[in-house]
């Protein structure tokens, strides 16, 4: 299905012939309308392929072809550049959004999965966290892709298995599945409860070994939390509601990989920052490209820290939440 139509308009142009414009306009419908190659249109017209090419880019500088896209609904291109533009965003994927989480949550995971899929080509390694919108990523991936030698990295450890399909450790061996590549699991949970503990475990050569490579993937995907009581943090025991309420006292409006920050993407300090098994912000900043998902209303103060803190080189997220990005401002 074509998503575009060309338009060729035959006028008069200061200091071009007749015979001229004759052959441009020629060219330009054999090209666009014809879908001849320019290869096809210089042997037919006996021309050389430079000059056709030089022709085509007339043709569109002066007016003589325009080209206008038909967009359909549900896809927001103008969107997305605005927003690429305004978070200095290598990739933004906009989804349509919806009242219901649930499908919102789906269409997040399709355009998570469609960006991770163009980006995972001829890289060794991908890291991954947890979250219900992440698992919708890993769902939506195909599996008719093989990269048998990619590694795939568990970010952060786990958490309690009152829903284990969402965390870490299985979405990282549910993809490494698809991929038929190979998982790195952290056998640890995500937080202990004292700093000692985690000390501790950062000493066991598995843990230290995981660490380290998910410090060196090539590409992260990580979830955005907000500070709710949907919060995974919360509902997974990770982070009693006295807890959150201190760290939205100091200004926390969402986190990454438990790590929390305010509107401006500045950190913010919690009992949790010295109990936690994972990497760290720093250390995700330093993954050559970072792609964040989240939408909805209630991840709008926790996307936009996020794009302030300028971790993210790519971000998935849906229709609204993009328009109130964009009058937010960056």
């Amino acid at each position: 299905m074509k998503f575009w139509n060309i338009y060729i308009t035959i006028y008069t142009v200061k200091n071009r012939d007749w015979e001229y414009l004759h052959t441009v306009v020629k060219v330009a419908h054999l090209y666009y309308t014809e879908e001849k190659t320019q290869e096809e249109i210089a042997r037919q017209l006996g021309i050389s392929r430079p000059t056709i090419s030089r022709m085509l880019d007339y043709a569109k500088k002066s007016g003589i072809v325009s080209i206008r896209l038909n967009v359909p609904n549900e896809i927001f291109p103008e969107l997305e550049d605005k927003l690429e533009k305004m978070f200095s965003l290598e990739e933004v994927v906009i989804v349509a959004s919806n009242e219901n989480t649930a499908l919102l949550k789906q269409n997040l995971g399709r355009g998570g999965a469609d960006l991770l899929k163009r980006k995972i080509k001829g890289i060794e390694s991908l890291g991954i966290s947890w979250g219900s919108t992440l698992y919708e990523v890993v769902n939506n991936f195909p599996s008719d892709l093989t990269y048998p030698e990619i590694k795939v990295v568990q970010l952060v450890g786990g958490m309690n298995p009152l829903n284990s399909s969402v965390y870490a450790d299985e979405l990282a061996k549910s993809l490494a599945l698809k991929l038929d590549g190979s998982a790195y699991i952290l056998r640890a949970p995500m937080v202990v409860d004292n700093p000692e503990i985690r000390d501790a475990l950062l000493k066991e050569s598995h843990i230290r070994d995981v660490l380290s490579l998910a410090c060196k993937v090539d590409v992260a995907i990580v979830g955005i939390g907000a500070m709710d009581n949907n919060s995974i943090l919360l509902t997974s025991g990770c982070v009693s509601e006295e807890e959150l309420e201190e760290i939205k006292e100091k200004g926390g409006v969402g986190d990454i990989l438990g790590r929390f920050y305010d509107l401006d993407g500045k950190p913010i300090l919690s009992s949790l920052e010295n109990r936690i098994v994972g990497i760290g912000i720093e250390e995700l900043r330093k993954i050559p490209y970072v792609i964040g998902v989240a939408g909805g209303k209630n991840k709008l103060r926790a996307v936009l820290g996020a794009l302030r803190m300028k971790v993210l080189n790519g971000l998935v997220t849906d229709e609204q939440t993009a328009r109130e990005l964009l009058n937010l401002g960056g």
